[in-house]
């Protein structure tokens, strides 16, 4: 019995209180992370829902699985990139042009303008804003359909 108390007891230990609700986690699967060479500098852009990453430094994307384990580098210059709701990757290229790729970095939509003189782009959904360095904005309302 006392053995039995102990061990529930152990257990309880890992219960933490926020607010008036108790929590405690543990670990679903380990990370992959640990031999992966992230240079700096690089960008972390991660799909929504815990899903994939890309990890974008000077000459190449590389794409994880949310648990860091490497699934494709793609060897492109960018100089944004971003996740759409259905976990696409938009790459976007110094020259304006942007394209889309799937989870294995294959492009399922190829490359479109979008604007040149690019600032920055947001990507919502499945529509990308663009703001150039004039303070222009460049609307694609749905990526989707480019790739039709």
């Amino acid at each position: 019995g006392a053995e039995k108390k102990c061990k529930k007891r152990k257990t309880m230990d890992t219960w933490q209180l926020l607010g008036e609700s108790q929590y405690r986690k543990w670990e679903v699967y380990g990370m992959h992370w640990d031999n992966e060479d992230i240079r700096i500098p690089y960008s972390i852009r991660g799909a929504q829902n815990g899903g994939a990453l890309a990890v974008k430094n000077e000459n190449d994307v590389t794409i994880y699985s949310g648990a860091g384990q490497k699934l494709v580098t793609v060897n492109m210059q960018v100089v944004e990139t971003g996740w759409t709701e259905d976990e696409e990757l938009v790459l976007v290229f110094n020259d304006g042009q942007v394209c889309v790729l799937n989870i294995r970095g294959e492009v399922i939509i190829p490359k479109f303008m979008l604007g040149h003189d690019l600032e920055t782009v947001e990507i919502c959904g499945h529509a990308l804003i663009g703001l150039t360095r004039h303070m222009t904005l460049r609307i694609c309302a749905d990526v989707k359909k480019k790739g039709q």
